[in-house]
């Protein structure tokens, strides 16, 4: 059989194979369509849908429109007004640039576009299906620009089995416009499906008014204003107390120059803000701009530009999580930030960073890009007779224990009810937490050694780690083909060391390996970290059904109130409950 020959595509395969790329599914389209009505400065949108956007998508603005002897260019592959030369591609300030969205969904679509510049006497509107030019006319039109796209995917119609049902597209779009209608939030929006209008958003002067609109009264209410700026980046927007945290991503909308972007750097920086405030699986409703000059940031990574490339990733992370914990700080009484690593220790020779050096990639030098100021403490101070961080609670006293589960204590201010397993592994967490990064968790033998069989992999995994095992507390050793020898556990652990427990911190050791190709990968590795802290936690803190005398409930609360975080456990779950006096005199019918 004789090899093929190299040929050069015919112009309609080459328009499909690029609308492949830039076009998966009607919500593709409206976003497209809707950065060009935005890019032209309209301050009113209207966005017509029907059976999903599969047969009508109808966008209609009151921008600047097209010029009469442009408008069929527009719908030439890389024609655009965006940018004039290579140079232009590191100086991007508009939301599209690449020339390729008009002429792709005109090659997998019948298109009618009406424009209409201030200066043009009449509109042009031109009609092209499946990329061929079908007529071109002029017709009375206010200025601005409408297009209709009609039956899209009507003659690839292996492309079109893959959509879904007319409810899930129009979700996706109702998605694409709301991100939208939030970063440009003086535009107004208007969403109809199948002729029933879904959104409605005015043009505001403020964002906060834009996301009521949206969002609603409970979200306006539980929002906190987030701000940080540096020499070459602003940070700015909302995120929301722990209590409105969802159990989906969905409502985390991130922006890098008004651009709607996702990633995965950006998801993590906003977990590790909110650390142990919220528990594993539930996600705060964040609303985050990043503003930076154009060469700090690559927007051209991706066809249909959803993602971005930072220049310095590591200070992006590092400042947002600063800026995230700065704006919760205030409002739950939490001590503000500086530098510091993800496990919430400072960056320095005794830090978690410092102490990891052989474990991971060097810690970022943030001030090759962005420079941070040392405002104020960092997080964790040396501990001394003077706790760090005082819950406003008065002068508490413990009357007692309920079901060997919750400690009973009042003050002036009122009531307490605190989970003493919570609130123990809160204060075991944070005593790990300091005592990993000083090198100095102090180490039990045991009197009879735990004798192991693991499989090969987390045999290997283990032996590999030893190390780090070390700083932990722990003392492994290679006993036989299959197993190893446990011969001491951290000195609080030595009475709970199960089975079980080796086995989830092998598993999260298996982790800290496996994250380590992974993007961001200096901060996904301590995740593995933090969890196997947590782990050691939950096994040394106090259980339910223990049974406490005074001291011990004395000295647990005096420990939790000098926690640095002492509202949640490390998972997230509360520590403590507290009834007011005047939410006391009120169920009294004292008023």
């Amino acid at each position: 059989m004789s090899p093929k020959r190299i040929a050069v595509l015919p112009d309609e395969v080459i328009n499909k194979i690029a609308a492949g790329e830039v076009i998966e599914r009607p919500a593709s389209v409206v976003k497209e369509l809707l950065e060009n009505s935005l890019d032209a400065c309209a301050t009113d949108i209207t966005i017509e849908i029907k059976n999903g956007g599969k047969k009508l998508i109808s966008i209609m603005d009151n921008g600047g429109g097209i010029p009469a002897p442009e408008v069929e260019l527009a719908f030439q592959r890389h024609a655009t007004s965006k940018i004039k030369d290579f140079d232009d591609l590191n100086l991007i300030n508009t939301l599209g640039f690449r020339g390729e969205a008009l002429p792709s969904i005109a090659a997998v679509s019948k298109v009618t576009m009406v424009s209409r510049t201030a200066t043009d006497l009449a509109a042009t509107k031109i009609q092209i299906s499946a990329g061929k030019v079908l007529g071109r006319q002029e017709e009375g039109a206010r200025p601005g620009t409408t297009v209709k796209v009609e039956n899209i995917f009507f003659h690839t119609p292996a492309r079109l089995k893959f959509l879904k049902s007319d409810s899930t597209e129009f979700n996706h779009i109702l998605n694409t416009v709301m991100e939208q209608a939030i970063a440009h939030f003086r535009t107004g929006f208007i969403l109809k499906n199948d002729g029933k209008e879904t959104l409605k958003v005015p043009a505001v002067p403020t964002l906060a008014e834009r996301l009521y609109d949206l969002f609603g009264k409970e979200t306006q209410q539980n929002l906190l204003p987030l701000q940080l700026e540096q020499k070459f980046l602003t940070i700015s927007g909302f995120v929301s107390t722990p209590a409105l945290a969802r159990n989906n991503r969905n409502q985390q909308y991130f922006y890098v120059n008004h651009r709607s972007v996702k990633h995965r750097l950006l998801n993590h920086a906003v977990s590790a803000g909110y650390d142990t405030l919220v528990p594993n699986g539930r996600y705060p409703q964040v609303f985050i701009f990043f503003d930076l000059a154009p060469e700090f940031v690559d927007v051209n990574v991706h066809p249909a530009k959803r993602e971005v490339r930072f220049a310095n990733e590591g200070a992006i992370h590092e400042l947002t999580v600063k800026a995230i914990r700065n704006a919760l700080a205030d409002q739950l009484n939490i001590p503000k930030i500086e530098h510091r690593d993800t496990l919430g220790l400072p960056l320095g020779d005794n830090s978690l960073g410092a102490v990891l050096r052989d474990y991971r990639a060097p810690s970022v030098q943030t001030e090759t890009l962005f420079t941070i100021k040392d405002e104020a403490a960092p997080v964790y101070a040396s501990r001394g007779s003077q706790p760090v961080n005082t819950l406003i609670m008065g002068e508490i006293s413990v009357l007692g224990q309920a079901d060997n589960a919750y400690i009973i204590a009042a003050s002036t201010t009122g009531l307490f009810i605190i989970d003493q397993h919570a609130a123990s592994e809160r204060v075991m967490y944070e005593k790990f937490k300091h005592e990993f990064a000083q090198n100095s968790i102090q180490s039990q033998k045991l009197l009879i050694p735990i004798n192991l069989e693991l499989d090969p992999s987390a045999k290997e995994t283990l032996l590999s780690h030893l190390e780090i095992l070390e700083k932990l507390g722990w003392e492994v050793e290679e006993f036989g083909q299959s197993s190893v020898l446990i011969r001491a556990l951290p000195a609080v652990l030595e009475k709970t060391g199960d089975r079980q427990f080796i086995l989830d911190i092998i598993k999260e050791l298996a982790s800290l390996r496996e994250r380590g190709a992974a993007p961001a990968a200096a901060e996904l590795k301590n995740d593995a970290l933090d969890n196997i802290l947590k782990l050691s936690a939950c096994h040394a803190a106090i259980r339910v059904g223990d049974r406490l005398d005074e001291t011990a409930m004395r000295q647990l609360v005096r420990s939790l109130t000098a926690a640095q975080i002492p509202y949640t456990c490390p998972h997230g779950r509360p520590t403590i409950i507290q009834m007011t006096k005047t939410e006391l005199n009120k169920r009294f019918g004292r008023t």
